[in-house]
């Protein structure tokens, strides 16, 4: 381009440089200045006006023409200016004048300049061989290797990959059939790269994973010797790791995301279809019929007898295709990302059947999601699997066997929750906690799923209780007893359960459910416990009197419900309007007492404790009463006694030693809980056998008190009685009444 003294500029575009300096030539000597560019593209002409005002009659040079020029034809080595990001040089020797060093050197003082140095080494030959460079390395100051690695990242992928390749066929020479020199030669990109993203065979790169190697750096460290002498590293896998070396080298610049890119443009089948087409026939085969990829899965056993090998080896190639695939694909890297995306923070399970709508990548893989199945168990590191709920498939981070083993333990704990009456908010909390938190989504449909067995039903407050878990009509019965306010017959139970399980319960098998679950209150009528109108405690009271005389009985004797009832009444128990029924249902709890069946019952003298266990029992209760300080009832003793034994004893309280009943389940210390101290207790006595004798007939409890004697202090009959236990001359019959022991029986 010559630009003549009125701003007018003449461009002539010569193909050697003969016809350069026939243009050049016949330029007015002072009045004309010009520019060489060589390269297709160039800025326009008026571009340069500002750069060649200053220098008349000489010639600047862009910098792909400086390093395009043979020896003999020089340019400045600093810049004079920039036109653009394009570098521009004085001219200097070859053009028709000289330019001395002073006038470079007042270039550079006056800034015209910048400052720059002259490439050498590789850099030199580079952009003496490509001409579209030499502005480009100018512009990043890039003249020799060291500034080379220094600014290589700020050049684009393309210009990386050329100067990369160049120069590493300029250090590699004639070491092809080297790793390790491979490796110090190769571009920044390729030393930065994982080895995992390299398709490199199985044997080197367990030997990489054993020896910590990670990328291709790190194979430079090594000399080729040390590399042969690694365990199962031998002559092949060196060539094997040179093959694959410069294969990613011819690849270029690796970068996942620019590969995940590329996948997401296409679908996954597609993405699939391409990968199994890069297999061999009998790879793509084999893969195929395991993964069930458009053809049911098979098993390894039923591929090695169509092959005649053993299925071992089906395994080795199966197993060596996945590795080969998770290195050199990448639509198992956006089938994860993709996953994980869709996954996180979901409320609901979400179906494999509508992914498709979601996602238009995942097109088609509907019809083949056992396929799919395998995929994310063999490529996705197992962090997604699909589960089959209810005949539905689901995406989830949850496994199939995590699913099923959580419905085991959740039909555990629901049977344990039917003991403790869990609320079924309590249960949904309890339940959710099997499914781990990755997963939460499932929960609710969790919950849903093994709750159809568990019976809740509403309290007196109405909260939702877990009254009984299963499918069976005995459980159907617990919750139609649990749900009515008042016993109900059998054959109304057999309505209500048959309504309830929605399939028919007999009369005959809800009688028998109702017996195995329920309470007796009638004749085929049935109830539970909130049907008995007595409180635990009220139950426990009535119980142990009960306990008292039939074991202060004879050993053998056989007690049938009617007659225990009527030794309560006699005894003046306080058991309000107790049926028969009842009285064999609060026996139940009894550990002294044998049921014989048919509403009979006996003293269990096989259960009952050995004399050392009694005494030491009766001493452990005497200490907890005078740890109190005061009287205790039977059921204050009992819970204080397995607090401090740490078991739940059988024991009957006896009023013998100091032990005294004061009243109805209520016991305490001689002397210290009665007014009557022991030493006026023997005239107490002496009284009590007085009366006896002159009556001829035992005393009801009840008639002490109206006994007119002086001797006998003010205090309740049961103290009385109980005071006189401890002595020898008296017992206490059948029906609370105080007799002499000579007489046998108190008539």
């Amino acid at each position: 381009m010559v630009r003549d003294g009125t701003d007018d500029w003449s461009v002539h575009v010569c193909r050697d440089l003969e016809a350069v300096i026939e243009a050049w030539g016949q330029r007015s000597q002072h009045e004309k200045c010009g520019v060489l560019h060589i390269g297709f593209d160039r800025p326009p002409a008026s571009a340069f006006e500002d750069v060649v005002g200053a220098y008349k009659g000489r010639l600047l040079i862009t910098a792909s023409g400086k390093y395009g020029l043979p020896l003999g034809y020089e340019a400045s080595a600093e810049t004079v200016g920039m036109v653009g990001d394009l570098p521009v040089y004085l001219g200097t020797r070859g053009w028709g004048y000289q330019v001395e060093t002073s006038e470079i050197e007042s270039l550079s003082k006056s800034g015209k300049g910048r400052h720059s140095r002259a490439p050498v080494g590789w850099v030199l030959a580079f952009l003496a061989e490509r001409l579209d460079f030499p502005s480009v390395f100018d512009r990043e100051g890039i003249f020799d290797d060291e500034t080379y690695l220094a600014q290589e990242l700020k050049l684009t992928k393309d210009e990386r990959y050329r100067a990369g390749l160049f120069r590493f066929r300029a250090l590699i020479g004639t070491q092809h059939d080297d790793p390790c020199a491979i490796a110090h030669a190769a571009p920044i990109w390729l030393k930065e790269r994982n080895v995992s993203t390299i398709d490199l065979t199985v044997r080197v790169s367990n030997v990489f994973s054993v020896q910590g190697i990670n990328n291709v750096g790190d194979i430079a460290k090594f000399e080729l010797h040390e590399l042969l002498r690694l365990p199962n590293f031998g002559r092949k896998s060196v060539n094997d790791l040179c093959s694959s070396l410069l294969t990613a080298l011819e690849d270029g610049p690796f970068s996942i995301e620019a590969k995940i890119h590329e996948v997401e443009i296409e679908s996954l089948q597609t993405a699939l279809d391409r990968t199994f087409a890069d297999l061999e026939s009998r790879e793509r085969d084999i893969l195929a019929r395991r993964m069930g990829y458009g053809r049911p899965a098979e098993t390894l056993q039923s591929i090695a007898d169509d092959y005649g090998i053993t299925r071992e080896r089906i395994r080795q190639v199966e197993s060596k295709v996945i590795d080969r695939i998770i290195r050199s694909a990448y639509w198992d890297d956006l089938l994860t990302k993709k996953l994980d995306l869709m996954l996180i923070g979901r409320e609901f399970p979400l179906p494999v059947l509508g992914i498709e709508a979601a996602d238009e990548w995942f097109v088609g893989v509907s019809q083949w999601s056992g396929a799919l199945s395998y995929i994310l168990e063999n490529f996705c590191a197992g962090n997604c699997a699909i589960i089959r709920i209810g005949g539905i498939d689901y995406f989830g981070f949850l496994t199939q066997l995590e699913w099923e083993m959580a419905v085991a333990e959740a039909t555990r704990l629901l049977k344990f929750g039917v003991d403790e009456k869990w609320s079924e908010d309590f249960a949904a909390t309890m339940v959710g906690r099997l499914i781990k938190e990755e997963a939460k989504e499932f929960r609710g449909i969790f919950f849903e799923i093994v709750c159809r067995l568990g019976h809740f039903v509403s309290d007196e407050v109405g909260v939702r209780v877990l009254i009984s878990y299963g499918r069976g009509a005995d459980q159907a019965v617990e919750a139609v007893l649990s749900e009515a306010e008042s016993p109900l017959h059998y054959s109304e139970i057999a309505l209500r359960a048959t309504e309830r399980q929605g399939r028919t319960i007999d009369s005959r098998r809800a009688h028998s459910s109702a017996a195995a679950v329920g309470i007796l209150l009638g004749r085929g009528t049935y109830g539970v416990a909130k049907h008995v109108g007595y409180t635990v405690e009220e139950l426990n009271q009535i119980r142990e009197e009960a306990e008292r005389f039939i074991l202060a009985g004879p050993d053998h004797r056989q007690w049938h419900c009617s007659e225990i009832l009527s030794a309560l009444i006699e005894a003046e128990v306080p058991i309000g309007s107790m049926s028969k029924y009842v009285v064999s249902f609060m026996l139940r709890g009894s550990r002294v007492l044998k049921n014989l069946g048919r509403m009979t019952w006996m003293g269990d003298r096989e259960n009952d404790a050995t004399s050392a266990s009694r005494i030491d029992i009766r001493q452990t209760i005497v200490s907890l009463i005078e740890s109190a300080g005061r009287p205790l009832s039977s059921a204050e003793i009992q819970s204080r006694l397995i607090a401090v034994r740490g078991v739940n004893e059988t024991f009957q309280i006896s009023a013998v030693g100091p032990l005294i009943r004061l009243g109805f389940g209520l016991w305490g210390l001689n002397d210290r809980d009665v007014s009557i101290k022991h030493p006026a207790q023997v005239s107490l006595f002496d009284e009590l056998e007085r009366i006896l004798q002159n009556r001829r007939k035992g005393i009801h409890i009840s008639e002490v008190a109206q006994a007119e004697s002086p001797l006998i202090p003010n205090i309740s009959g049961a103290t009385i009685f109980s005071l006189a236990n401890s002595d020898e001359r008296f017992r206490i019959g059948t029906g609370q009444y105080l007799y002499l022991s000579a007489w046998g029986s108190s008539r």
